[in-house]
Formats: structure tokens, C-alpha cells, sequence
């Protein structure tokens, strides 16, 4: 079985001026950057933002401190009136932290308060307990969201790891099994497919990820389905396929075409009503002619409508009987009329 990603195998190179752009991007939407962060270093940055805060402030009611004499070792006194310390406590710089941690956290002994005598005081203290109800409230909102973003959901999301090509029905077709692990099922499942390819347009222009819909349906259901079990996603390689004209090597039995198919699934959690969704890959080596899948859907002998289903052999392929000339080969040749339908020309699997 194949787990999802989405990169479609595509590596990014940036040039300086690319990085720049992106940094100042990450800048702007940091609260979006933050929740691609992994779950260890979420939990190292509020470590160290709630540690670097406490110590900053801690400095800031240690130099208050100092300044007004109310350190042990400090020789200077306020002129203008007699001494009170401004904040009654704070003796040292571990008292300062403590003090520090203390209003940032709104946790208060009772041991350590400032003096309302005291200026410099009244202005530090809101504005350090604003900063530290700010910096809980955005890092609480990133660990919410990230807990309930539902990406751990599409990885019980399977899709096969090669595609078949087989005729059904006297129609070649492309196939491919997705399946849910997981026992909760999925509302409103939609099924998708896309061939990335170079293209050539009239003018010479070169496009090397054109992008093309397949049209894919499960037996008779079309895209939408309900995914209940495994299911067989086909393909049929008619007149209105990109596949049309694609060739096959008769030795390795893959498509030899540079392309990419992106298949896709997404669905709606009954549980909280989000949407997931699941992709995976295939590129030509992954594909291959004259295959089917084996069945993994066993009905139970004790006369009750159960089945069992059979994720070991989720992957397994057999050989089938396929059209081997030629002609049929190159499933149908260029020079043909685009819309001469593949069963037309080729016929049921042949018998040898």
C-alpha cells in the first residue's frame, strides 16, 4: 500500500531574491507558518518565548529595583522622599525572576508585590501582564488548531502501490484500489484524477506540467462514491482519454510516455464535519499492462451477509489475457481517427 503526499515529486530551487520573498511572506503569515511547524519544536518555542519573556521582564524589575535602592548592595537612594522599596520582595535577581514568572502567570503568593508608591511599577506591571496574556493566547491558539486540523486522519487514506491497465467490459481501462483504514467512515467521498504532462502548444511553447482531468469513476457510480470497503478506481482509455494514442513496451509491460498521474480522495469527518483529503502518484513505471487486481472481498460461509476483506493482497496484481498485436499494443495507432473507440479496434482480451 502507497501512503498519500502531495510534493508530486517536484523539487523547489530558489534563487536569493525567491528566499527574500519568501521569508518576508513567512514573516506576514506567521501564525499559518507556525502551524507547519513539527509538534517538538511548537513545544520548544513556547518554552523558550515564555523563558526569554520572564527573563526580559525579570531584568526590567531588577534595573527598577536597582534604581531605586532597594537592592542590599545598592548605595543609591531616592533624594526626593524617603526609601520604599517598589517592589516589597525582590532582593536579587532570583527574586526579580520569580516576581517575573509570577505576574506573567497571574499565579501571586502574596510574597512579592509592587508598591504603589512606586511609577516605574504601575507601568511595568500591565504592561508585562498584556504581553504574557497575549503570547498564552497565540501559542494555546496554535496547539488548539493544529490538534484539530485533520491531517493525521488522511494518513489512514491507502492507495495501491502500481496501477493496472486490464479490459473490462471489452474496454481497456486503468486501474488503481484506494481504501479507509480507519473504522469511521467518510461523507460525501469524491474521487479525482490528473494526468501532469509536457505539452506543446501551436506557438512552440513548452509547458511542462500541463495539467489534464481524468475521468474516473467506481463501477457504475461514478466519482462519488461511498467508502464502505476497498474500492477499484477505473479509467477508461476511450476517445476522450489523454492515454489514446500511449504505447506499451512488450518486454516491461509499462506505459514508456514521461507523465505523472495525481490521484486524489477527500471526504468530510462525521466527527467534526472538516474535510480531508489524500493524494498519491503514479508515474509510467508504476503502471502496468495486462494486469488486475486480486480480489480482497471474501463473503463469510456462515450464511450472513458479512465480508472479511483481505488487506494483504491490497497490492497484489495477476496476469490477464491482453490484446498483443501491434496495433492493439499501441492501444490505438496515430494515424487512426482520434475517436475509433479501443473495443472497436482490438476486441475482448484475446484467448493466447
Amino acid at each position: 500500500m502507497k501512503i498519500p503526499f502531495t510534493n508530486c515529486r517536484i523539487d523547489k530551487i530558489r534563487s536569493s531574491e525567491n528566499k527574500n520573498h519568501t521569508l518576508s511572506s513567512d514573516f506576514q503569515h506567521l501564525f499559518c507558518s507556525l502551524l507547519e511547524l513539527q509538534w517538538r519544536w511548537i513545544f520548544v518555542l513556547y518554552t523558550l518565548l515564555n523563558l526569554l519573556s520572564w527573563i526580559l521582564f525579570a531584568s526590567c524589575w531588577w534595573l527598577i529595583a536597582r534604581y531605586h535602592g532597594d537592592l542590599p548592595d545598592s548605595d543609591s537612594r531616592n533624594e526626593f522622599r524617603d526609601h520604599e522599596q517598589c517592589v516589597i520582595g525582590i532582593d536579587d535577581f532570583a527574586s526579580s525572576f520569580l516576581f517575573s514568572m509570577e505576574v506573567q502567570t497571574t499565579t501571586g503568593f502574596g510574597v512579592r508585590a509592587p508598591s504603589p508608591l512606586c511609577i516605574e511599577g504601575i507601568i511595568l506591571f500591565p504592561i508585562q501582564t498584556i504581553f504574557g496574556t497575549l503570547l498564552s493566547g497565540v501559542m494555546l491558539g496554535i496547539v488548539f488548531v493544529k490538534a484539530a486540523r485533520p491531517t493525521g486522519r488522511s494518513k489512514a487514506i491507502i492507495f495501491s502501490q502500481k496501477a493496472v491497465i486490464c479490459t473490462r467490459d471489452g474496454i481497456t481501462c486503468l486501474l488503481f484500489r484506494v481504501a479507509d483504514m480507519r473504522k469511521s467512515k467518510l461523507l460525501n467521498v469524491k474521487l479525482k484524477a490528473y494526468l501532469l504532462k509536457e505539452y506543446v502548444t501551436q506557438e512552440g511553447e513548452i509547458i511542462k506540467q500541463y495539467q489534464r482531468r481524468l475521468e474516473v469513476s467506481v463501477d457504475e457510480a461514478g466519482s462519488n462514491v461511498i467508502l464502505a470497503s476497498p474500492l477499484t478506481v477505473c479509467h477508461k482509455i476511450n476517445s476522450s482519454s489523454p492515454f489514446l494514442n500511449a504505447f506499451v513496451n512488450k518486454d516491461l509491460g509499462v506505459m514508456q510516455s514521461q507523465f505523472e498521474i495525481v490521484a486524489s480522495l477527500s471526504g468530510i469527518l462525521d466527527s467534526t464535519g472538516q474535510t480531508i483529503e489524500a493524494r498519491t502518484t503514479y508515474t509510467p513505471s508504476e503502471i502496468h499492462w495486462g494486469y488486475r487486481f486480486a480480489p480482497i472481498l471474501m463473503q463469510t460461509s456462515d450464511g450472513i451477509p458479512n465480508y472479511q476483506i483481505d488487506y494483504e493482497s491490497f497490492d497484489k496484481i495477476t496476469p490477464v489475457n491482453m490484446p498483443n498485436d501491434e496495433d492493439c499494443r499501441q492501444i490505438l495507432d496515430p494515424s487512426n481517427e482520434p475517436t475509433l473507440n479501443i473495443a472497436d479496434k482490438c476486441g475482448k482480451s484475446l484467448s493466447n
